[in-house]
């Protein structure tokens, strides 16, 4: 598994090496302040059809957009995410 979105970024996929960037919600620096470092953090996750968005502590940080028609839109699904080397989260779906 890799990381999809960079913490701050609206990213768009269509397989599993073909992505682009779409836009961006706020610089990676702010936006990684929000995260309590040594505290509980509140993590949510919105996952409908092929979009995915993570928001911590009430804060956007990633939009992942599923394009990829073969891919399967039910089932599990996870997230991960770490602070280092390079900060980023992470979603993967699973039947």
């Amino acid at each position: 598994m890799r990381i999809l979105a960079w913490r701050g970024q609206v990213v768009e996929g269509f397989s599993e090496k073909r992505k682009r960037l779409m836009g961006t919600i706020g610089d990676r620096e702010a936006l990684g302040a929000i995260v309590k470092q040594n505290d509980w953090n509140q993590y949510t996750v919105i996952a409908r059809g092929g979009t995915f968005l993570h928001i911590v502590n009430g804060q956007l940080m990633a939009v992942m957009i599923d394009d990829d028609p073969p891919r399967q839109t039910t089932g599990r699904v996870s997230s991960g995410s770490k602070s280092r080397p390079r900060p980023g989260c992470r979603f993967a779906m699973s039947g």
